[in-house]
């Protein structure tokens, strides 16, 4: 995620509408959102979502650093969505968790942050708290098929299967490519 070169119209669409790879919070991953969308590899800011996934200690100076640049101030806040994940990789929810709130009290209309937020802590094993970001999520967006799917995923470890189908059903019926909404569906035997 480089922001200084990107150009692509895909990357700012990312904000809105976060891609549905790789759902689940605790696999590793190198796609996590695939919020870089068609970055050119040369990128500073796909270097940076490298490192960060990576568990790299180079993230936060890099990051640092491309916080400085003021031609890069429209990205801050997915500069800072990079820390979180470093931070995530490194099991210092705390700091990914106060960084998720400075990025929402900047931009609450930033979904990645919510999304970040609420995977961290449902990686922690707080379905109720992952829950309510995941609700705050679709009341900003109430068509976030992702945030339905995590809300989903909350309640099956709330063990309210019945309310988790329909969480499942919402995402699907928003987005019928969310595979992974299909694959819940049908491991509950709610769907064929």
């Amino acid at each position: 995620m480089i922001f200084l070169f990107f150009l692509s119209s895909v990357w700012l669409s990312c904000k809105e509408q976060p891609t549905t790879h790789n759902l689940q919070p605790d696999t590793p991953t190198t796609d996590r959102g695939n919020r870089g969308g068609d970055l050119d590899n040369s990128s500073p800011l796909l270097q940076l979502q490298q490192y960060a996934e990576n568990g790299d200690s180079q993230t936060l100076a890099y990051a640092d650093s491309l916080l400085s640049n003021p031609d890069l101030a429209a990205y801050s806040s997915d500069i800072l969505t990079m820390k979180v994940i470093y931070f995530g990789k490194q099991k210092k929810y705390k700091e990914a968790e106060a960084l998720c709130d400075l990025i929402i009290k900047n931009d609450y209309t930033y979904l990645q942050a919510y999304l970040e937020k609420g995977w961290l802590l449902f990686e922690q094993n707080k379905p109720n708290e992952a829950l309510k970001v995941f609700e705050l999520a679709t009341t900003v967006k109430n068509n976030f098929a992702e945030a339905y799917f995590w809300k989903g995923r909350c309640y099956q470890k709330l063990k309210q299967p019945d309310t988790a189908i329909l969480e499942f059903k919402k995402a699907l019926a928003l987005d019928p490519g969310l595979e992974e909404a299909r694959t819940e569906l049908k491991s509950m035997g709610a769907i064929q």
